[in-house]
């Protein structure tokens, strides 16, 4: 059985390997050839423990990453606050040097057989005969390659959501501006510690990797940086509304790269299909407040090839029951997440804080009457509209707006609603919805 692999991130590459320990055949295409910036740089402790379940050498993260003992805290207070590492039953976690850790895993696993094409850029993919068709430019060459499944690791960013017919349901427009500085005297690095600072318009996190570099940056939502201009002066501007930040870039040099990278929370409408599936960012995506971006890559590529294992051994309902854990997975997260920023109090006037502290569907209770008379007016109004996406980012606003006006009551709002949708949104979502636009 073939299934090729469009992504070689750690969800991509942790997906390979857990693939291949099950003997099947496994081709990986990666655009880069691993010398790009990459984003995340801190594993927790359980996601090592899952890398060694897969059997993958220890030599490969510890030679790419530093310990991390403490994560030291300004979040709802001005002063500092540590979290040890020992108080994490699985121990310490590691600061990653990416996108080395990336290579050397990626050596690995070739040398397990799989089929890992760098500088491989796919142009199409389509179904074709009941397999996959994929198209990539490689060595400046158009090929192609025939599989009978195909994963998406292409990250956040993934350009195949329409291929499989569904979309991103995205929860905010968070972004994440990066810097890169060495030290001005080595001695004065300090490795092993990561920093997490609150501020006006989002918030700050800095560490220092096994090379002595700094990695700083700052997490805001992208209309803020486009209010204030140029990238350069958002960053400048945002440094100086720091305290510590500010205090330690003092003691580097200058620095010479910024990346911009989207680090949106935002879930596939489906993330399994005919002979498909998402993996990591490309299935759903976290805040970087979590630290789980990585451990959340290597465990879904685990659950993503035992999936596919019992797929083709006869079990129909494999990929649905994929789905259905990994959706719950990030309905927690999205709570999880809400209840770690409203511990943030200093800017609740703030936008950026007002957005991830309001309640969303998942929180709102349920007091609508299902026959309850619809009496809503003007549902399309920008205002209405941003609330509504904000609550209950999966529902089609245009399409519930014309559903309200020609029904009668609440119940058959929503049962037109789900009759008329492309894709399947929770029932509580739809009710939710109806019920802030009546609410509202």
């Amino acid at each position: 059985m073939a299934i090729c692999i469009i992504g070689g991130g750690p969800a991509g590459l942790s997906t390979a390997l857990a693939l291949r320990n099950y003997g099947f055949d496994v081709t990986l295409l990666e655009a880069s050839t691993y010398d790009n910036y990459c984003a995340g740089e801190h594993l927790v402790a359980q996601g090592i423990h899952v890398l060694e379940t897969l059997n993958l050498p220890n030599i490969v993260w510890e030679n790419n990453s530093v310990k991390c003992y403490e994560i030291k805290s300004a979040w709802g207070e001005s002063e500092f606050y540590s979290k040890d590492s020992i108080f994490n039953p699985y121990g310490e976690g590691v600061l990653l040097s990416r996108p080395a850790f990336d290579r050397d895993f990626a050596e690995f696993i070739k040398s397990k057989g799989v089929n890992l094409i760098s500088n491989a850029r796919v142009a199409h993919l389509q179904r074709q005969s009941g397999k996959w068709l994929i198209q990539y430019n490689y060595e400046n060459k158009k090929r192609e390659l025939i599989t009978d499944f195909v994963i998406d690791a292409s990250s956040r960013n993934t350009k195949f959501a329409s291929v499989f017919g569904v979309k991103k349901i995205k929860y905010d427009n968070l972004i994440g501006i990066t810097i890169f500085c060495s030290p001005i005297d080595i001695k004065q690095s300090i490795k092993g510690s990561m920093l997490i600072e609150a501020v006006e318009k989002g918030w700050w996190y800095s560490t220092v990797l096994k090379d002595d570099t700094l990695v700083a940056t700052f997490m805001t939502d992208a209309n803020i940086v486009k209010e204030i201009g140029s990238i350069e002066k958002a960053l400048q501007y945002f440094v100086n509304s720091s305290n510590e930040i500010k205090r330690i870039l003092s003691t580097y040099k200058k620095y010479n790269q910024i990346h911009a990278v989207s680090a949106k929370s935002q879930i596939l409408s489906q993330i399994a299909g005919e002979n498909w599936l998402a993996v990591g960012d490309s299935a759903w995506s976290a805040d970087p407040l979590s630290s789980q971006g990585i451990f959340k890559a290597v465990t879904m590529g685990m659950k993503a090839a035992e999936a596919i294992n019992e797929l083709f051994s006869g079990n129909s309902l494999a990929l649905k029951n994929y789905e259905n854990y990994f959706r719950k997975e990030f309905h927690l997260y999205i709570k999880t997440r809400a209840k770690y920023y409203r511990m943030e109090t200093r800017w609740c006037g703030e936008n950026f804080w007002k957005r991830r502290q309001r309640l969303n569907w998942l929180e709102i209770p349920i007091t609508i009457d299902p026959f309850q008379k619809i009496n809503v007016t003007n549902v399309d109004f920008p205002n209405k509209r941003e609330h509504l996406q904000s609550v209950a980012p999966s529902i089609d606003v245009t399409l519930l707006s014309s559903i309200l006006e020609s029904s009668t009551t609440a119940f058959d709002a929503i049962s037109n609603y789900k009759r008329h949708s492309s894709h399947n949104s929770d029932d509580r979502e739809i009710i939710i919805a109806v019920q802030e636009l009546m609410d509202f």
